[in-house]
């Protein structure tokens, strides 16, 4: 019998190759969609510009995918500030090509759409932990982004019969992340610090904010749950149900460098409407899945550091 097929979209993303390998473990035949041919070791890769809705439906064809776990976006909020237009361009546009293109597949896949806890915006402390009753309240355009994917994709189950699966993950992070989003950008700079490549000063942004963190590799792991076992037309909170501020996290990094900074706020990496704190009510995702974080805060910010020290001895080896 012929393995099932998955389909990945931003498999080349941060959590895309980690969604992959959980795919390829569990016995999957995986397929990725890339705007130009790339190739990821043990996967068949298809040509597909999510702008462009015929190449889409042409790489789905070729794929006929038995679930599709659509992970490609413009994920950065303070980038959806500077981009505005092209972060709903690329999000909501990209990803009705994709749904539009796998309703008019025979059969027709289980789809996973990826949203954000940021689609909440700025939730009041009464309302802490959020569950997905929470009203959608998006402050940023990447918010409003992810906010708009989602219910097209709710909508679709209604509209064309198709299985969509909305996730909206808390904040994730872990090796191979871009230095643009916090953690991997105070563990980058500590890194540099270390080795002697840049003042032992630290440029951060609100420190003050708390966050409701896991590990990338608990997130994809979720999402295999999410599209294989939860329920279609259904939204589902993935997080740990606690929160840390950005400071015990810089805290933690630090501690584990022992080297000595100065920390200093750059205005522009604050962004203009920031939201105090996002911490999930997770009991749904996990009484539909049985999924669980397994991967503890302080291994994950142990693994950031010592992925940037690595990258870091790399860069210094190749000057």
């Amino acid at each position: 019998m012929m393995p099932r097929r998955a389909l990945v979209t931003g498999a080349s993303g941060f959590v895309g190759p980690y969604v992959v390998e959980e795919l390829l473990r569990a016995g999957w035949q995986v397929w990725t969609l890339h705007r130009s041919q790339v190739h990821h070791q043990g996967t068949h890769s298809v040509r597909g510009d999510l702008n462009d809705n015929e190449s889409v439906r042409q790489g789905l064809s070729l794929a006929q995918p038995d679930i599709l776990l659509h992970l490609a976006a413009q994920s950065s909020v303070p980038a959806s500030f500077q981009s505005p237009l092209s972060t709903l361009a690329n999000n909501v546009l990209g990803a009705a090509n994709l749904l539009y293109a796998a309703a008019a597949l025979n059969p027709m896949p289980r789809v996973l759409v990826v949203g954000s806890a940021e689609e909440y915006g700025s939730v009041r402390p009464e309302h802490l932990p959020i569950d997905e009753t929470q009203l959608l309240a998006p402050v940023s355009p990447y918010g409003v982004s992810k906010a708009a994917q989602s219910l097209l994709a709710l909508s679709l189950l209604t509209s064309h019969n198709l299985e969509t699966v909305v996730v909206r993950p808390f904040n994730h992070t872990g090796p191979g992340q871009r230095p643009n989003f916090a953690v991997p950008s105070f563990a980058r700079q500590i890194a540099r610090i270390e080795a002697g490549l840049e003042p032992p000063v630290l440029r951060v942004g609100n420190l003050e904010s708390r966050r409701d963190f896991c590990d990338v590799r608990d997130i994809a792991r979720a999402y295999v749950l999410a599209v294989t076992q939860a329920a279609p037309g259904e939204v589902y909170n993935i997080g740990s149900g606690t929160s840390v501020s950005m400071s015990q996290i810089l805290d933690q990094l630090l501690t584990r460098s022992g080297v000595e900074v100065r920390v200093e706020i750059d205005p522009e990496r604050v962004t203009p409407a920031g939201v105090p704190e996002l911490r999930a009510d997770p009991a749904k995702f996990r009484h539909a899945t049985g999924w669980t974080p397994r991967i503890p805060l302080e291994q994950t910010l142990s693994d950031v550091l010592d992925y940037w020290r690595a990258d870091t001895k790399k860069e210094m080896e190749q000057t």
